[in-house]
């Protein structure tokens, strides 16, 4: 009888907790939401910039020149 009562009672918490963590994920949802529209309300609505990717082909002789202007060593420019 005991065994019983622990599944009832297993049963019944297991349900609470389904619709109490719903409950808890739809009020989460909309407090997110107040937030978003006081903020957007306060600081207006987000910019965000997109990157522009700029392909550039570098030939031996810019890699060179690069790896002397950052060593310093204009000898090392040379082995490469």
């Amino acid at each position: 009888m005991l065994g019983l009562a622990s599944v009832i009672c297993l049963v019944g918490l297991a349900g609470l907790l389904m619709v109490y963590g719903n409950k808890l994920g739809r009020l989460r949802k909309e407090a997110r939401q107040s937030v978003v529209r006081l903020l957007e309300s306060h600081l207006g609505k987000p910019q965000i910039p997109t990157l522009r990717s700029h392909h550039r082909v570098f030939d031996d002789r810019e890699a060179s020149q690069d790896a002397t202007e950052v060593s310093g060593y204009p000898e090392i420019a040379s082995l490469t």
